[in-house]
């Protein structure tokens, strides 16, 4: 599908998860520490993306088993492989599930743990919470008469130039709700701009290429063999080869194990893939090919084909698949 094969799915779905869980962990101690509700809604939603693209990385991979030739020991490590990731995946799904029903079963203790002891913010906060009595704690002197009559109406005309015409607080109750009128309306704002941020650094954090190889499998006519060295070794023996050979190479990644050399004799070109094989071995594929015609209105992948017995590629491929085996071993199973 779309040019992959499934061990190149695999490959692809495998890093992004596990950053995903890491942070969505991270996110987890940011909001425990900070009290941040942002931060915990973007731990929760990492934690979605990481546990919906864990499993699609544990399908490939189960697909990939089956397309993949491979000896012995190379199916004992994909077994552990495969029992790591299912444990891992179980954990966070139970964390997951944990989570959703503890946000969503409780929404009467969790809205009065987040509400406890919150008051309203400014100079006459203290005066708001305790009707107009800067001084709670202390009794009011009883006042009759005129004395009582003015105090009220200099308290009235304070209220209406604090408030406003018609908006005096008659309550402690008035009072708190129309703080927390104004908490909500300050506070939403900001959780959606955390949780913005949040998923903008993850997304730049994500935006690495996975391989440097191309997307295509190289051709059933390749030819093959099992070198007695790390695919970092083979790539870079193979390089220093070619370039004895005075065949020039276009692009070559140790880290992604493989190479490209450049057209020669015409249109042919060499490619080589060294893939894992047991510790210590890399099973290289080498493909030599070469393109008939030229037509820019399709993929020049499409154009290629295999190079004939006795062709310049052909004879080029050999004789680096045998300075290879000369130079670092061959194993023959």
């Amino acid at each position: 599908m779309l040019g992959y094969d499934a061990p190149r799915w695999h490959a692809l779905l495998n890093d992004l998860p596990a950053a995903l869980l890491l942070v969505a962990v991270l996110f987890d101690l940011a909001a425990a520490l900070r009290k941040r509700e942002s931060l915990s809604w973007a731990a929760i939603w990492t934690l979605w993306a990481g546990v919906i693209g864990g499993w699609a990385a544990v399908i490939a991979g189960e697909l990939a088993e089956d397309a993949l030739e491979h000896g012995e020991a190379i199916h004992e490590i994909m077994e552990k492989h495969e029992n790591i990731a299912l444990i891992t995946m179980s954990l966070f799904t139970i964390v997951l599930i944990w989570k959703m029903a503890r946000r969503f079963q409780m929404p009467s203790q969790e809205r009065a743990r987040g509400t406890v002891g919150l008051r309203p913010r400014g100079r006459n906060s203290h005066a708001n919470a305790t009707d107009g009595n800067p001084e709670p704690h202390r009794r009011t002197p009883a006042c009759s008469g005129r004395r009582a009559r003015r105090a009220d109406g200099r308290g009235q005309r304070q209220s209406r130039r604090r408030y406003g015409k018609g908006d005096t607080p008659t309550s402690a109750r008035h009072a708190t709700a129309q703080a927390l009128m104004r908490t909500s309306r300050v506070s939403l704002p900001r959780a959606q701009r955390g949780v913005r941020r949040a998923w903008l650094l993850l997304l730049l954090s994500a935006c690495t290429p996975t391989s440097t190889r191309p997307s295509f499998v190289p051709i059933p006519e390749s030819l093959q063999a099992v070198i007695n060295a790390t695919p970092a070794v083979v790539t870079r023996e193979a390089q220093a080869l070619l370039a004895a050979d005075t065949i020039r190479v276009r692009f070559s990644s140790e880290r992604d194990a493989w190479l490209e050399t450049s057209e020669f004799a015409g249109t042919h070109r060499l490619r080589l893939w060294a893939d894992p094989d047991v510790p210590g071995r890399s099973r290289v594929t080498i493909e030599a090919v070469y393109r008939p015609i030229e037509d820019p209105s399709r993929q020049p992948r499409d154009l290629e084909r295999a190079a004939q017995p006795g062709s310049p590629g052909q004879l080029r491929a050999a004789q680096l698949l045998e300075a290879l085996k000369n130079k670092l071993g061959v194993t023959v199973y």
